[in-house]
């Protein structure tokens, strides 16, 4: 059996209502839609329903927001490594 001789990577996957403020600016993936929705992350907002709002800026430039259940899963990318 291998061992890991590096810490285990971050967690990837997500709850909705555990996003942190260290996760705005990084890029998501938002799934159970009927598509796919990805971009970087700008604001997260409670609705007033008990729903979450995610605001998510798209690499084209336009920013869109998507109003999901909070216990909606959200795929963490990694933070690029600078070069």
């Amino acid at each position: 059996m291998r061992r890991l001789t590096e810490p285990r990577p971050e967690k990837k996957l997500h709850r909705v209502d555990e996003l942190t403020e260290q996760h705005i600016g990084r890029e998501i993936t938002v799934g159970e839609q009927p598509w796919a929705v990805r971009g970087r992350l700008v604001e997260r907002t409670p609705d007033p329903k008990g729903w979450q709002v995610l605001t998510v800026r798209r690499r084209d430039g336009r920013t869109g927001s998507i109003t999901v259940p909070k216990d909606t899963y959200v795929l963490v990318h990694r933070k690029k490594e600078a070069a």
